[in-house]
């Protein structure tokens, strides 16, 4: 709350904040359990779920825009077992764009299934390990 404060006091009346951070709430969270890779990244001190997240942010005088998801992909994860090559489903998502663009993923399976297992985890809103908060700063009166 110190730090949001802060940066508040600093931020233009209207300006925005935008926040990426792990997703306490995920769908990977509860895959791994334990082992997921949130809790291993000791930068962090504390852990949001989205609602914990736009409880603080509504607290330190912002309002809150937009959440994007990054949504869990299960053709992604299911090669990234298939394929042991290191790469697992809760990293960082620049190093799954990669890995999808490559040869190695769409040899793997093709478009119809990919399109048919992209719908499903979208309908079943599986939401991925991180998340994107854009906040407005509320304007004082």
């Amino acid at each position: 709350m110190r730090v949001l404060k802060k940066v508040s006091e600093i931020i233009a009346d209207g300006g925005v904040l935008i926040i990426k951070g792990p997703n306490l709430g995920s769908f990977d969270r509860v895959w791994h359990g334990n082992k997921w890779y949130g809790f291993s990244d000791k930068s962090h001190l504390y852990y949001f779920t989205p609602n914990t997240y736009q409880m603080i942010l509504k607290r330190a005088g912002f309002s809150i825009q937009k959440i994007v998801f990054q949504y869990w992909d299960p053709v992604t994860h299911l090669m990234e077992i298939k394929l042991g090559d290191g790469i697992r489903a809760d990293h960082p998502s620049e190093t799954i764009d990669k890995f999808i663009k490559s040869k190695k993923y769409s040899s793997f399976i093709s478009k119809g299934i990919k399109r048919v297992l992209h719908i499903t985890t979208r309908l079943l809103k599986l939401k991925g390990r991180d998340l994107t908060i854009y906040a407005k700063k509320k304007v004082d009166l």
